[in-house]
């Protein structure tokens, strides 16, 4: 039993599967021999949580804490998914009186399923067995709250039938609704009982595709969820209830369907044999395409850089992100890394560092430019610095770019088709009055497209560009770099996004980069590219106040782990393996030199580059990281080096500070140090105890190392050996 802190609940159990939550009498172990409360407070040296081996000391009187720092991690990791939280677009559950029962209403819209026949019709199970699939009892209690259930029957999968044999479970499968024509507009039902992968309800078209997937939070009242139909107005959908669960709370009750639709008299073709397919969304005017384009032998690439998105800020990654569907099934059917590495905290220097596959200080890029102040004017991407779109022109690929470019393109030499694109769509930094005059305006190449654009109609732009692109590429392979500007500020999501998540219109951003990732997924499935495609979803650095870090200490604009660390997402059916879940160390510089080694392009020989070929771990044939040290630098200034879970931060002042981190905050990290301070990341991802005493001789190895590549990269006031030159005066002072 596991109790994460003095006076909170805990996780425990009498069997697998059973769980129980702890009250606060039970946390503060008062009077008992163990207690950690004396004269009516904590104990200074009272451990920060409690743990109990329930095998050999079932009542609980000596904590072993301290003894099994494994457990102590796994049952909080355990803990922070159990704990309950609102389903996709639910609202949250409120806090008071108890919902009362109700009798069934008339629906306010043209179609709604409310099962008040008592009979599953018209609604049919077409996978599965089930033992009561029409529940009818007249309340259930739980806390003595009553089952909130909308008129006296409802579709359920929790209760089994009394003949099903002791100890199995017979309640799993598939029922599916009629098929309907969406009118747009919500759609609003009710969902309860269990929660997770194996057991959800969803919207899905006519093909299988699922569009919104839903589930309840592991208790019996049911919580009232809302989805927009608008972007599916004319399409054939129906709505499916999969329960694939055989344990305790794995199972689900829905009810009261209302929505605007013409519902047919006919259901979903589907093979009861097999399972169906789980893709990402596609493009409201796409179609699935049956036949593969004939392929060459060079893949695809398709790189999405989302801006300012935190590493807890998406559903694969933490269970209080987002929900993110389609980001989720690049997850589940590829490789996810748990310490994806960017080399830079802010803006432009991460971008730098992606497309040359060189550290900031490297490729002469280490602080972020702004258009509209006069000493940039000349600072940019240097033309002699060689990126991916160049180097696999040669092997006969075509490449664009879209969305926010923020490396010069403006600056001669600095353009995206200087850097090698052959197509562009964009504009040319933040969308912010204070970038310059035009900074809404949409470039096609180096011509003005449009001005005045609204930031709201930024991303399907872009992501119209990027299928059409797509669909006239024939058998030429290719390369797509899609540079977001979600979710930096201003937080401005399109219409039919707003209200779509339960995190204001920060999250309700983020639901537009998961559609949008979508729609991408659907023209490359729709091309007949899937296999011949890697795709890597990714982020330029950590969040700002609105986002999540996801446990990490800082974020945006400091060399905590918080701002260094974001999601790393790639996907390539047939070659890299579904359901990969790594903590390799590997880094957005890699991604040049897998490139260039698929497309079978020799990476320069001619310049040092910091990426290394990963390929060998995405196809989990690998779990050494290529990457022996790492180096966080803000700016110009080498803050940290980190060689495996060690990471040591040096002394720094407040004029070795970029200017976006002068002033002190708690998410910028330490903005002065006096001593080295290390951390060891196996143990303290937080960066919050510090070991360097206890480990002299790691400090002494790190710090020989921070001076070695100081002399190599440069520092505030050091100019490197293989530092290029960077052309701006006083690079930290803007």
């Amino acid at each position: 039993m596991y109790i994460p802190r003095q006076g909170s609940g805990g996780f425990g159990g009498r069997k697998p599967g059973d769980h129980t939550f702890a009250g606060p009498a039970a946390a503060s172990f008062v009077g008992s021999v163990n207690s950690v409360i004396e004269n009516g407070k904590i104990k200074k040296d009272a451990p920060p949580a409690q743990l109990y081996d329930l095998t050999a000391d079932v009542n609980q009187t000596k904590n072993v804490y301290a003894k099994y720092p494994d457990v102590v991690q796994e049952l909080q990791s355990l803990l922070a998914t159990y704990k309950p939280k609102p389903g996709p677009n639910q609202r949250p559950r409120s806090v008071g009186k108890p919902a009362k029962k109700t009798p069934a209403l008339p629906s306010t819209r043209s179609a709604s399923f409310d099962f008040e026949s008592g009979e599953l019709s018209p609604w049919k199970v077409v996978d599965g067995k089930f033992g009561h699939i029409i529940g009818s009892r007249e309340e259930f209690f739980h806390n003595a709250r009553p089952y909130n259930k909308q008129g006296q029957y409802y579709l359920t999968t929790l209760e089994t039938s009394a003949d099903a044999p002791k100890g199995n479970d017979l309640q799993t499968g598939v029922v599916v609704s009629p098929l309907f024509v969406s009118q747009g507009g919500p759609m609003t039902f009710r969902v309860g009982g269990g929660r997770g992968k194996e057991t959800y309800v969803a919207l899905c078209l006519k093909d299988g595709t699922e569009l919104h997937k839903a589930n309840g939070i592991n208790d019996q009242m049911m919580q009232q969820v809302e989805w927009n139909l608008t972007p599916y107005k004319g399409k054939r959908l129906y709505r499916k209830v999969v329960d694939q669960s055989t344990t305790g709370w794995g199972h689900i009750t829905v009810d009261h369907f209302e929505f605007d639709a013409e519902v047919l008299d006919k259901h979903p073709d589907l093979n009861s044999n097999s399972k169906e397919r789980k893709s990402p969304p596609s493009a409201p005017t796409s179609k699935t395409s049956k036949t593969k384009r004939p392929a060459h032998s060079k893949p695809n690439f398709v790189v999405i850089f989302a801006d300012d998105l935190g590493y807890g800020d998406i559903s694969c990654y933490s269970p209080n992100g987002v929900e993110t569907p389609h980001l989720d099934t690049l997850a589940e059917e590829g490789f996810r890394s748990t310490d994806f590495f960017i080399p830079a905290n802010v803006c432009s220097p991460s971008r730098a560092a992606l497309l040359t596959g060189r550290y900031p200080m490297r490729c002469g890029l280490p602080v972020a430019r702004n258009e509209n102040v006069p000493k940039y004017k000349d600072y940019g991407l240097a033309s002699e610095e060689l990126t991916i779109p160049e180097l696999l022109k040669p092997a006969g690929y075509r490449s664009l770019m879209v969305g926010k470019w923020h490396l010069g393109m403006e600056v001669a030499g600095s353009h995206p088709l200087d850097a090698g694109f052959d197509e562009h769509l964009g504009i040319p930094s933040n969308y912010e009055p204070k970038r310059g005059a035009n900074y809404n305006t949409i470039y096609r190449g180096r011509e003005i497209e449009q001005r005045n654009v609204r930031c709201q109609e930024l991303t399907r732009r872009y992501t119209d560009e990027v299928v059409e692109f797509i669909k006239r590429q024939g058998s030429r392979p290719f390369l797509i770099y899609v540079s977001h500007h979600i979710v930096h500020s201003p937080i401005l999501p399109s219409k039919d996004f707003v209200g779509q998540s339960n995190r204001g219109r920060y999250g309700d951003f983020i639901k537009e980069l998961d559609f949008s990732t979508g729609r991408i997924m659907q023209a490359i499935r729709d091309a007949g590219l899937d296999e011949n495609t890697l795709v890597v979803f990714t982020s330029d650095n950590g969040p700002t106040g609105p986002g999540s870090s996801g446990g990490l200490n800082g974020g945006k604009y400091c060399t905590m782990e918080g701002g260094h660390r974001v999601p790393g997402l790639f996907r390539w059916p047939g070659v890299i393996p579904p359901g990969q879940v790594s903590d390799t160390t590997i880094s957005s510089l890699d991604l040049l030199p897998v490139f260039c080694e698929l497309a079978g392009v020799k990476p320069p020989s001619d310049r040092k580059l910091d990426g290394k070929n990963i390929l060998p771990i995405l196809k989990g044939q690998e779990t050494e990281t290529p990457h022996q040290f790492l180096y966080y630098y803000n700016g110009t200034n080498l803050q940290a080096v980190r060689e495996g879970n060690w990471k040591l931060h040096l002394p720094r002042t407040v004029e070795d500070q970029p200017f976006w981190s002068k002033r002190p905050s708690k998410k910028k990290g330490f903005i002065t140090l006096d001593n080295y301070r290390l951390f060891d990341l196996s143990q303290d991802l937080g960066e919050k105890v510090d070991v360097a005493s206890e480990h002299p001789e790691v400090v002494a190895r790190l710090q020989k190392q921070a001076e070695s590549i100081r002399a190599e990269l440069g520092d505030v006031q050091i100019t490197g050996t293989d530092q290029r030159e960077i052309n701006l005066k006083n690079p930290q002072v803007r």
